[in-house]
């Protein structure tokens, strides 16, 4: 499966499993940040994947695979690696007690090295933190409320610029 990726796909796949947005991918690569979800979209639709997450894990198995087959000093695994669980600080009920693996929520303010602290993601716009929230319907939601909010703005400065040209 290793085989029909392409170094493109890799190098992004590469900077996911350190846990990076789309955006600090796209900005280290020097590609768009839509660049970066096509390529990841590939790969979900290569492995026939539902998730980002799903292809974070499958592809450090694999990466793990391949190297344990390279290592024939060694014995493979026995278990399974531990997956180290964090808990996720929400207001949502529903999540308020769930813990996760480390790639199943790729937002940078989940996911939190054990010893390092991490405040609000720097360089993130309000649109990005809504679409890490809310998902891709959060993103169209707010694209429209900031395009109504700016129609408005621009009418109510057209009206005080008609009353401003009747007093002069």
């Amino acid at each position: 499966m290793l085989d029909s990726l392409t170094d493109k796909q890799v190098e992004v796949l590469d900077q996911l499993c350190l846990h990076k947005t789309s955006k600090e991918i796209a900005n280290e690569l020097g590609i768009s940040r839509h660049t970066v979800d096509q390529r990841v979209s590939s790969v979900r639709t290569k492995w026939n994947l539902p998730t980002r997450q799903e292809v974070v894990r499958l592809y450090r198995e694999l990466l793990e695979a391949a190297e344990n087959r390279n290592d024939s000093i060694y014995e493979p695994l026995i278990y399974e690696p531990s997956q180290v669980g964090i808990a996720i600080v929400t207001d949502d009920p529903e999540r308020k007690n769930r813990t996760t693996s480390m790639v199943e929520d790729l937002a940078p303010a989940a996911l939190v090295e054990p010893g390092i602290s991490q405040g609000t993601p720097s360089g993130m716009t309000l649109v990005d933190r809504l679409d890490l929230h809310f998902g891709p319907s959060g993103r169209f939601v707010a694209v429209i409320g900031l395009a109504f909010v700016m129609a408005l703005t621009l009418a109510l400065v057209l009206v005080i610029a008609d009353a401003l040209e009747r007093l002069l």
